[in-house]
C-alpha cells in the first residue's frame, strides 16, 4: 500500500530523495522511518504524545493517540530495506510483542490518569531501492 502524506515536510517528496538505501546506515534508514510515520499519523489526525521513550526494559519508538479517543498507542515502527531477507512486518516478533504491550502498560502507569485503553500498532515501511517506499499500519497488534 502506498499513501500520500499531508505534511510540509514530505509534500515535495524530500524524504524519498535523501532515503535512497544505499547511502543510509540501519539507524539512519530507521530514524527516517520514525520520521516518516510520524508524520503519516499527524496527517491521519493523531497526536504524538512521546518518541523514543525508554526504560531498561526497552523502547517505544512513538507513543501516540488516535483522533477523539482515549486510547493510549505504542507504535513500533519498522523500516527494511525492499533486499532485506526478513521484512519490515516480519521483523515484529511474539516476544517483541509482548514487551511492547508491558512497555506501554509502563508508560500509561506514569500518567496523571490510567483510565485509556492501551493498544499496540505497527507500522511497517519498505525502501526500495529507486526511493519509492510502502508503509503500512497494523492496528491493534498487541491489545
Amino acid at each position: 500500500m502506498t499513501i500520500t502524506i499531508e505534511h510540509p515536510a514530505y509534500a515535495d517528496n524530500r524524504w524519498l530523495h535523501i532515503c535512497m538505501p544505499e547511502h543510509l546506515t540501519g539507524r539512519e534508514l530507521g530514524d527516517r522511518g520514525e520520521d516518516l510515520a510520524c508524520a503519516y499519523l499527524v496527517s491521519s489526525g493523531w497526536r504524538i504524545v512521546n518518541r523514543r521513550w525508554r526504560t531498561r526494559y526497552g523502547e517505544l519508538d512513538i507513543v501516540a493517540q488516535p483522533a477523539n479517543q482515549r486510547a493510549l498507542v505504542g507504535i513500533e515502527v519498522k523500516t527494511r530495506r525492499a533486499s532485506s531477507r526478513v521484512s519490515a512486518l516480519n521483523a515484529v516478533t511474539p516476544i517483541k510483542l509482548r514487551r511492547l504491550r508491558g512497555l506501554v502498560a509502563q508508560y500509561a502507569s506514569t500518567l496523571p490518569t490510567y483510565e485509556l485503553l492501551l493498544a499496540v500498532d505497527v507500522i511497517a515501511i519498505t525502501v526500495y531501492a529507486d526511493g519509492r517506499w510502502d508503509l503500512e499500519h497494523i492496528r491493534n497488534v498487541a491489545s
